[in-house]
């Protein structure tokens, strides 16, 4: 059974990167940029989803960590000169030891304070960056930090959709080894592994670790982007649009986050260039899929289906009864 999961999972898997590859062959080179966005968010989503889905931690912060690594990426690039490689290498490590200190603070408080303590840090580094002039205060830190070989659009997109890929391939692994069945464990009933022996707050720590170290990558994809770090990545409301891409795809399957996100973003980026409404198509679709999807479009709620058929069979049942009076 076990078997059958991993290898519908890898057909996924193989199947969006076809996708993605044919789309940057097909499409005009300004969608690249969009299927590109795509891309980091959906990676941004899945990492978000290791502490809010798997783990049932609510954080309404990890946008800090995307901003976190934009930053760090650029700043050592920038302004220290670093090679390439050494950049990167070196805003993930910062990232992950960011993240550390960041774990040990927010672990000590009870679980529904918790993700109101992420906001209150985002929050802080969002003013840091805004008003401290080395970190270029309201305007951000432009610079062309795409790699040599990926300066054009399409080239780009090659390289983030390879990136994205090795990251999801690492987190797949790992949600699917005898640690997720801790985190799932926590999320469930944490006392009872705690009388197991378990130390569930260590389990907690490297839980946070793991979903910002991802996350500071799709920043560090994002600066690229971008060419630069700017304070809207530190912005909260990215970091409720990974809650909202959870539970728009599932939050309790491993591609769900991935939907969520290709949705979200697309509204946001395709939709927003046409009419100023997208925020309200956004919500309308929002209220559609918890209302007909609780578990998300990818979630396993025994009643979704029943519920569509329900109100679907009213409606044509409305219709059909109008029809008969008008005749």
């Amino acid at each position: 059974m076990a078997i059958k999961i991993y290898k519908k999972d890898l057909l996924v898997g193989g199947a969006v990167v076809v996708v993605f590859l044919l789309l940057s062959w097909l499409m005009p080179v300004k969608t690249s940029f969009l299927l590109s966005r795509i891309l980091i968010m959906m990676l941004f989503g899945t990492a978000v989803n290791i502490m809010f889905g798997y783990g049932g931690m609510i954080a309404f912060g990890q946008a800090m960590f995307l901003g976190f690594g934009s930053y760090s990426f650029v700043i050592l690039l920038s302004k220290f000169h670093m090679p390439y490689v050494l950049a990167i290498a070196g805003s993930i490590l910062m990232t992950v030891v960011f993240s550390y200190f960041i774990s040990i603070l927010v672990l000590r408080v009870q679980a529904l304070t918790l993700g109101m303590l992420f906001m209150g840090m985002n929050l802080l580094l969002y003013n840091v960056a805004n008003y401290v002039p080395w970190l270029g205060g309201g305007v951000g830190i432009s610079y062309a930090c795409r790699p040599g070989f990926a300066t054009s659009d399409k080239s780009f997109l090659v390289f983030t959709l390879a990136v994205v890929a090795v990251c999801f391939g690492i987190m797949y692994v790992i949600l699917h080894s005898p640690f997720n069945q801790i985190i799932k464990g926590i999320r469930e009933n944490e006392m009872r592994l705690t009388y197991l022996g378990i130390n569930t707050k260590r389990v907690k720590q490297l839980m946070i670790m793991i979903s910002s170290t991802f996350c500071g990558i799709a920043g560090i994809l994002y600066a690229m982007l971008n060419s630069g770090a700017y304070v809207t990545y530190l912005d909260t409301n990215i970091s409720i649009q990974g809650l909202t891409m959870c539970l728009l795809g599932g939050m309790f399957t491993f591609w769900g986050p991935s939907i969520g996100a290709t949705v979200i973003t697309f509204i946001n980026v395709y939709i927003a260039g046409k009419t100023v409404y997208h925020r309200f198509i956004l919500g309308v679709i929002l209220i559609l899929v918890i209302y007909f999807f609780p578990g998300g479009v990818l979630g396993y709620g025994g009643d979704d289906k029943g519920r569509v058929k329900d109100f679907f069979g009213k409606i044509m049942g409305a219709w059909r009864g109008g029809k008969r009076e008008n005749e």
